[in-house]
């Protein structure tokens, strides 16, 4: 399974290659960072079809401007089977002005992608109302729908609507909303850990396990947890740079489980 994190308040220096590096062990067939550039109002994203020690050479100025933003996202890949591995299936992804990441697999999302589409060109053509979605924001969840190469793709739209109701199988996610930072779980685990550093710095990072925040955090000089927690399963959490607090339930599919492709991690 995937390994993914995200983090609110500004970084030490080294430690988002650190977690990067560490979440490895979950995936190497892409690494992948998101950002928010708030000189330029704008999230910036960074992916490759390499492991994470290579990505963090590779692009170690923008792993640098990345720890210094105040908000950001970063994924390590491994595909599930029969599915691409080339720069557009890497995370994370965009969806209007959404920027998220996730693990684990959708199961048959190519026959919610069938029952979705249907329904959301009904909600654009007028033929239905939704209270979640206007007419040009279903239109938009129609292209994006039919452009989907992997079950990734359909999570933006599920997420724009705050509803997983229909996607079975284990996912994480994190996500940016302009200029804040979001988590959720279904049945899989997530943590979260507040770190001080320095004097008087203190910043959240979610990551997919405890032991990738602890050991990134071990190597870091001058860095600590302050404290951790573990996200309960259907709920948002919005993550603040003094910890995690719950912004309401979600509807997920009742039947989720272990992801079975899933690296023990």
């Amino acid at each position: 399974m995937c390994g993914i994190i995200s983090w609110k308040g500004q970084l030490p220096a080294g430690l988002l290659s650190k977690l990067l590096i560490k979440s490895q062990t979950r995936g190497k067939d892409s690494t992948g960072i998101a950002y928010r550039d708030e000189r330029n109002k704008q999230t910036l994203i960074y992916k490759h079809t390499t492991p994470a020690r290579a990505f963090v050479k590779a692009n170690n100025k923008e792993c640098g401007e990345a720890r210094r933003s105040l908000l950001g996202i970063g994924h390590t890949r491994r595909a599930s089977p029969n599915t691409p591995i080339i720069t557009e299936t890497a995370h994370p992804f965009t969806y209007g002005r959404l920027v998220y990441a996730h693990n684990g697999i959708v199961r048959e999302w190519k026959r919610i992608r069938s029952e979705l589409v249907p329904y959301y060109e009904r909600v654009a053509q007028g033929k239905y109302e939704d209270p979640k979605m206007s007419e040009v924001e279903a239109l938009r969840a129609v292209k994006a729908l039919k452009k989907a190469q992997t079950d990734s793709m359909i999570l933006g739209v599920c997420l724009q609507v705050r509803d997983f109701s229909l996607c079975k199988g284990a996912i994480a996610m994190v996500w940016i909303d302009r200029d804040k930072t979001y988590a959720f779980r279904t049945a899989k685990e997530l943590s979260a850990a507040t770190i001080t550093w320095g004097k008087n710095s203190v910043s959240t990072i979610t990551a997919s396990t405890d032991k990738i925040i602890e050991d990134a955090v071990s190597e870091c000089e001058g860095c600590g947890v302050d404290a951790y927690y573990q996200l309960d399963e259907g709920i948002f959490y919005e993550i603040q740079q003094d910890g995690v607090h719950e912004v309401c339930p979600v509807d997920v599919h009742p039947e989720n489980e272990p992801d079975p492709y899933t690296s023990g991690d």
